[in-house]
């Protein structure tokens, strides 16, 4: 079995459900953070966002299985001066949902972390690995300084806008990768920009081209653009 680990995530603590996903290295300073750790959890995603629910289309495809669709909507209830935003969050819905807090004082867009819950829920059933070793391979790939963050353009509303892509293999390398099997290829996937409100553009996970197919994907719907 693959082992239990400590979380590694530090002091920007989002609860999930009963568990909790920390975003940085307690002992960590803001100078070791990697680009792609700032993009995704240190940067205000809401500094440009006016007062709107923003809609995401939820994507889960596999081989063989079931496979749905689903939305998941964040409501931005009020913004403060130091760019954090207040933020309530619905992430799918029935059985698949995961509960976020309203957070008063969001820097990071919650769906982001709603993706990676429902991603380590998921692989944690697939493969009988914990929750906390899941979320460790994720932090740990990010924190990687060879972590590139490369400059993409993308269609929203209509229009070409700039965004910035994140690719991560967090399981290749890893020491119990055979016990993960064909998810040992996994890749994820974040797409950002400054220009689309919340700042998450998409963010999508990619199962390799050889042997059962596994996506799922994560994509901006709707929302009001930053004037």
């Amino acid at each position: 079995m693959i082992p239990a680990t400590k979380p590694l995530f530090g002091p920007m603590l989002i609860a999930i459900g009963t568990a909790i996903l920390s975003l940085a290295c307690t002992q960590a300073s803001a100078q070791e953070y990697t680009q792609a750790e700032r993009l995704l959890f240190l940067n205000n995603h809401f500094v440009e966002t006016d007062l709107q629910t923003i809609t995401y289309h939820y994507r889960h495809y596999t081989t063989g299985a079931t496979h749905y669709t689903d939305e998941v909507f964040v409501d931005v209830l009020e913004r403060h001066r130091d760019g954090t935003a207040s933020v309530a969050t619905r992430f799918l819905s029935g059985d698949r949902s995961i509960a976020i807090p309203t957070l008063e004082n969001a820097e990071g867009n919650p769906a982001i972390l709603g993706f990676l819950e429902r991603d380590i829920a998921d692989m944690k059933r697939l493969t009988g690995g914990s929750t906390d070793y899941f979320r460790k391979a994720i932090r740990t790939a990010l924190a990687m300084p060879g972590t590139k963050v490369v400059e993409k353009t993308i269609s929203y509303e209509g229009r070409s806008i700039k965004g910035q892509e994140i690719v991560i293999n967090p399981y290749t390398g890893d020491p119990h990768k055979a016990q993960l099997g064909s998810y040992v290829n996994k890749s994820y996937v974040f797409i950002l920009s400054d220009a689309v409100p919340g700042t998450l553009y998409s963010a999508y996970t990619r199962v390799g081209s050889t042997g059962p197919s596994l996506e799922t994907s994560l994509t901006i719907l709707s929302g009001v653009l930053p004037e």
